[in-house]
């Protein structure tokens, strides 16, 4: 395919990163694509994690309906949220210490749609179409834990929607996790940029 570059001039993609394939980010206009490299998001994950190590969490769940915060994790998609549908719906990350990342989207209808939308908008693999309400999905969240045997471990939950939700959820189902509030942690990664979203910035600025 050669070098696709975003729209700040930096290349994105040199190689099939979904577990399906799918065209390269900005070779087609119908999805979009992840605005910042494969490198990037590889460091971005690196750093997450090692703050994870520091707070002794051993899996990092990030929730959003309606604020993006799952986009920080690798769900560059702002306008998938809904658009099946018409109203809000539920993205998961869960993030382990170690191993791959696991996408879980809320679909109501339009499933394979949103499927190819979701693998073109992120580099994650895993992404997971959920039927049914929020708890389906908590659920699923539920059962990841338990195969990778983390459910007697540490659980970060950020996002700021849905956590009282999911403490309630997984205090039931996951009653030997440790829920940890991991929104602070998130929040002090976000603010320190890396170059590529510095550039972005920029360009946002000057439009």
């Amino acid at each position: 395919w050669g070098t696709v570059r975003n729209i700040v001039g930096m290349p994105i993609w040199t190689a099939p990163l979904t577990s399906e394939p799918s065209a390269p980010p900005g070779e087609s206009s119908a999805f979009p694509t992840p605005p910042i490299s494969f490198a990037a998001f590889t460091k971005r994950i690196s750093r997450i994690r090692e703050q994870m190590r520091a707070e002794k969490l051993d899996c990092l769940l990030v929730s959003s309906v309606v604020n993006h915060a799952v986009r920080y994790l690798g769900f560059f998609d702002p306008e998938l949220q809904g658009r099946g549908s018409g109203s809000s719906q539920l993205v998961s990350i869960l993030l382990p210490l170690e191993g791959d990342p696991v996408l879980f989207l809320q679909s109501f209808t339009a499933a394979e749609y949103m499927r190819q939308r979701a693998q073109a908008s992120s580099y994650i693999k895993d992404i997971r179409l959920v039927g049914g309400d929020n708890q389906h999905v908590l659920q699923l969240v539920v059962d990841q834990i338990h195969l990778w045997k983390l459910d007697g471990g540490r659980l970060g939950l950020a996002g700021g929607e849905i956590d009282w939700a999911e403490r309630l959820f997984f205090s039931q189902f996951l009653p030997r996790v440790n829920l940890v509030d991991a929104n602070p942690m998130l929040n002090l990664l976000r603010i320190v940029k890396d170059s590529e979203e510095i550039e972005l910035m920029r360009h946002s600025a000057a439009i």
